[in-house]
């Protein structure tokens, strides 16, 4: 099963990637070639800086409430019966 991390970055280089063609090739006409590359590539880096932006977000958050669970006196041990189903994996 593929990583999460892994699935995310595919996702936002399909993104990148539809969305940098699309852009480059309506705007080519109005603006020239290097005009319309420099926007797309813009465009480009934003969805990147948002791509690392959410996930820093996301990692915080998951942080906070590991810290509050923690705090709390929950305990983060894996269920006995999810762990004997992660060795019969092995």
């Amino acid at each position: 099963m593929a990583k999460p991390a892994t699935v995310f970055r595919v996702w936002t280089i399909l993104l990148s990637t539809v969305f940098g063609v699309l852009l480059f090739t309506n705007i080519l006409d109005k603006y020239g070639f290097w005009r319309s590359l420099f926007f797309t590539a813009i465009g480009i880096s934003f969805i990147w800086m948002m791509y690392f932006a959410l996930g820093k977000l996301i990692d915080w958050v998951v942080s906070e409430e590991l810290k509050r669970m923690n705090k709390k006196g929950h305990s983060l041990k894996c269920d006995p019966q999810i762990k004997s189903l992660n060795d019969n994996k092995k």
